[in-house]
């Protein structure tokens, strides 16, 4: 196991302040001679500000406050008056007080309820650091913690460093000359005290991320739904992004890519591709190992809504 195993899961609760000061002190006496976990304290600080950054102010208007203010006073001035009603009439009154302020702060919590959800619909955790990783691409704010074009060179870099089966086809991801995508590197993210891994690659003046994780931390949903394989992939796009996400095998996926190649409706804007009328999801067979994922993961076309797979790994591990 690796030696920061144990001080990784608690940079995130250092950065959100759930560290006692023992635990704090005996995490900064390890980082003092580790440059990993310093890097990754950096990494959770910057992604923690900007999600706070983002994240909606909200203040309840003021008629609502002074609505619900004016029923607890009524409430309060009822149960201080002698009882010169009948006992009935008292109880049926108090009962319509209570339910009265329960209905509005039910209201209240349901308008909130329902502004969250549509701000942050589809905004998981994963999906937000995809985003933001994307951008830092684009922008190169921040470096590629390993730069190669070999896929074998990047696969290996983040076996030691994930808790998941992360693998790479021995032969070279985009390393054969059919593919028009190239690895240029990895970088270790986290979200939700997990780490994850991004896997860069660049196609003539486009820049292609995809972000690796384990499959309990997100969910593919929404979008634009292709199966093929017995997989599900969900296509959207936000902003200026185009994602294709999908889940396999135990693991969540999060492809990133610009719109306009998302507009491109054809397999062949990232990958050359065996015109077979009968094998439309097919990849050209350039060589048996030369596909993301060692008989495992597909790799989906960018450029869709066809979404390419290896030509074996059906969703019940039977080859087609």
């Amino acid at each position: 196991m690796n030696s920061c195993d144990e001080f990784y899961g608690n940079v995130q609760l250092y950065v959100d302040g759930e560290l006692t000061p023992e635990e704090g002190e005996h995490l900064f006496s390890h980082m003092e001679t580790c440059e990993l976990c310093r890097q990754c304290l950096a990494e959770a600080e910057a992604y923690s500000s900007r999600i706070r950054a983002a994240r909606p102010s909200l203040t309840a208007p003021d008629s609502l406050r002074a609505s619900v203010l004016r029923r607890m006073q009524a409430a309060e001035s009822q149960r201080a008056r002698p009882m010169q009603a009948p006992r009935q009439r008292t109880s049926t009154s108090r009962l319509w007080s209570v339910g009265a302020i329960a209905a509005l702060l039910a209201i209240f919590a349901a308008s909130v309820l329902s502004y969250y959800q549509q701000r942050q619909r589809g905004t998981n955790v994963m999906l937000q650091t995809a985003a933001v990783a994307h951008q830092d691409l684009l922008q190169n704010s921040v470096p590629l913690d390993i730069s190669s074009n070999s896929p074998e060179a990047v696969a290996a870099w983040f076996t030691s460093r994930v808790s998941f089966p992360f693998r790479m086809a021995d032969s070279g991801l985009a390393a054969s000359d059919g593919a028009k995508y190239k690895v240029t590197g990895g970088r270790l993210l986290t979200a939700g005290n997990e780490r994850l891994a991004m896997v860069s690659f660049s196609m003539s003046n486009e820049v292609i991320s995809m972000l690796v994780g384990p499959g309990s931390l997100y969910t593919a949903s929404g979008g634009k739904v292709v199966k093929s394989g017995g997989i599900e992939f969900h296509s959207r796009d936000e902003g200026s992004f185009h994602i294709v996400t999908w889940n396999n095998r135990g693991l969540s996926y999060v492809l990133t890519s610009a719109i306009s190649m998302g507009n491109a409706h054809k397999c062949s804007a990232c990958h050359d591709q065996n015109p077979s009328a009968e094998e439309p999801h097919q990849v050209t067979k350039l060589n048996r190992r030369g596909y993301w994922q060692s008989r495992a993961e597909p790799l989906v076309a960018v450029a869709a809504p066809t979404i390419l797979l290896p030509p074996g790994d059906g969703a019940d591990g039977s080859r087609r």
